[in-house]
């Protein structure tokens, strides 16, 4: 029975919809043509700070690091205070067992003397060595991140030292500037 109805829906569909008219064909077009390709405007020293065009090139494509000097610094900052950080734990964790006798060359009975350990002093140096070599680590990492980012070249370029004479009282000095 469905498929009866089914039947007379499709027939009474196709009878009695409306007819469409045929679509009109598309125009003729011309050809596709694909743009033109970009020109670089010819180069005028002038506007770019009076460097030749290779220079210029050079400075503006790509990328660059935004400072080795702070890339370097990093990396020593890190390597000094993981040495620092390891001394640091050694030297707390050696100073904190302290032997109460010393044996005496001659070895009989009798032959060893109590010493006195003071724990607090060796206790305090470790940790201070540990903490400096945690600030050195904790500086060190971005300085060596945010130096080793890249950056524009123009903008690499602008970030290096380079030295600028600077007038000091009773004369004339170098300074580096960033």
């Amino acid at each position: 029975m469905r498929r009866v109805g089914f039947l007379v829906m499709s027939a009474a569909l196709v009878l009695f919809a409306p007819s469409v008219p045929a679509q009109q064909a598309p125009p003729a077009s011309t050809p596709f043509r694909s743009p033109d390709p970009w020109v670089e405007p010819p180069y005028d020293a002038n506007a770019h700070g009076g460097l030749a065009e290779g220079v210029w090139l050079r400075m503006s494509r790509g990328t660059g690091r935004r400072s080795t000097g702070m890339m370097a610094t990093g990396i020593v900052l890190v390597g000094l205070g993981v040495v620092f950080m390891g001394t640091g734990t050694a030297v707390h964790a050696i100073k904190a067992s302290c032997r109460t006798d010393v044996p005496l060359p001659s070895g009989g009975p009798g032959s060893s003397f109590p010493q006195r350990c003071s724990q607090e002093s060796a206790h305090l140096t470790g940790l201070a060595i540990l903490v400096a070599g945690s600030i050195g680590v904790a500086l060190g990492i971005p300085l060596w991140a945010i130096g080793a980012s890249d950056v524009p070249r123009a903008e690499a370029a602008e970030n290096r030292a380079r030295p600028t004479l600077v007038a000091v009282p009773g004369g004339a000095g170098l300074a580096w500037r960033f």
